[in-house]
């Protein structure tokens, strides 16, 4: 009688980093085609949630195609998001309802797809030959963007080209694969909300950077509490006056890093790259990245003394300092007067994204990702 549990299985366990116990990768995504999008490029945003603020970036070398992702504790063998020199860009999530056990580690499959990958086909056919349960969004230069939905036994495809998977050009995803969505997704308001607010956007065809950064990115309504526009000036049931809940919101308290990846557009060929938060983005600014520069700012290497993401931390830790109230920030202190933290960071970005929307084939994209880098370091310090 053969066995079920092949050397094949066995060494693919092996060989992808023993990945019988790997940590869950938790956030809100959405994938977006170049249909519902103001310049026609397709586009993928993520807030990710974790209690662990050790991310870097760090620029790779791959077999096909160079890239930058996101890094964990300085481990370069598993990568949690990012884009290469084709312009393909790659997120994932763990689905929650998973009872999987022997998958392999889906941050180790991103590293190979981002060296190896130039469309979402390709990645679809390397996530075949893969034992892996995962959720992921991806789009290619092409236009291409799908959410992949894996299992070890299937690959399930949800294009969002095709007007009946994706009626309004966007895909959004958290925790919870298609088919638990009945039991899961009435409880995700996350997931609801950011629905609805891309959909205010995506009618009119209107969905860029700006709005994915400072609204989409930064929204804290809750379902019982919309405190827009910030500093909330009245108190959500027995918590301080002005200070805000974001147990279950977009913007959680453990929103840990978020990513606007955007492709090339008919007008800018080869102009593929994302925006990059390394924190809370209340309490930060996106910075610009190319992945042709092959290289990452110092200030996004790490999380130490003299890096970005230690940089927000500090201020995230001075927003949620009630301790009885461990998942309420105080928008007063973030965001009351013409000079406040908020109101002086979203102005910081809307100048830079202004200045990136106007890049040429002429620009030197190295020397504006190391400026707009220094500049949002010496903001935030």
């Amino acid at each position: 009688m053969k066995s079920s549990f092949t050397l094949k299985s066995f060494l693919s366990i092996i060989l992808t980093g023993i990945s019988l116990a790997f940590p869950a990768e938790e956030g809100v995504f959405a994938v977006i085609s170049p249909t519902a999008t103001f310049d026609n490029r397709p586009m993928l945003w993520k807030n990710r949630y974790s209690d662990s603020t050790n991310t870097a970036l760090h620029a790779f070398r791959g077999k096909k195609y160079d890239y930058i992702g996101l890094i964990k504790n300085n481990d370069t063998t598993a990568v949690l998001a990012g884009q290469n020199t084709s312009g393909f860009a790659l997120v994932f999530n763990t689905p929650m309802d998973s009872k999987d056990t022997l998958s392999i580690n889906p941050a180790v499959l991103v590293k190979s797809a981002l060296g190896e990958c130039a469309t979402v086909q390709e990645f679809k056919a390397l996530l075949n030959t893969q034992n892996c349960s995962s959720i992921f969004g991806c789009f290619d230069n092409r236009g291409n963007c799908s959410v992949l939905e894996s299992t070890p036994n299937s690959v399930i495809d949800f294009n969002i080209s095709n007007p009946e998977t994706a009626p309004n050009g966007f895909l959004v995803r958290q925790q919870f694969s298609m088919s638990a969505i009945a039991q899961l997704e009435s409880d995700s308001w996350s997931y609801h909300r950011a629905k609805y607010i891309l959909n205010q956007q995506a009618a009119r065809k209107n969905i860029d950077s700006q709005y994915l950064l400072q609204v989409v990115a930064r929204d804290v309504t809750s379902k019982d509490l919309d405190p827009a526009p910030l500093p909330f000036n009245g108190r959500y049931k027995d918590a301080p006056k002005q200070f805000v809940k974001t147990e279950n919101t977009i913007n959680s308290y453990r929103t840990t890093n978020a990513f606007v990846f955007y492709g090339s557009s008919p007008n800018k060929p080869g102009q593929a790259g994302f925006y990059y938060i390394a924190g809370d983005p209340l309490c930060g600014v996106a910075v610009p990245l190319w992945p042709d520069c092959g290289e990452v700012p110092k200030s996004l290497q790490g999380n130490g003394y003299f890096s970005t993401s230690s940089a927000i931390a500090t201020i995230h830790k001075r927003i949620y300092h009630k301790s009885k109230w461990p998942h309420f920030f105080d928008s007063k202190l973030l965001a009351k007067g013409n000079k406040s933290v908020y109101k002086r960071n979203l102005e910081f970005e809307q100048k830079m994204l202004s200045t990136i929307f106007s890049v040429s084939d002429n620009t030197n994209l190295l020397e504006t990702q190391q400026y707009w880098a220094q500049q949002a370091f010496k903001l935030l310090k």
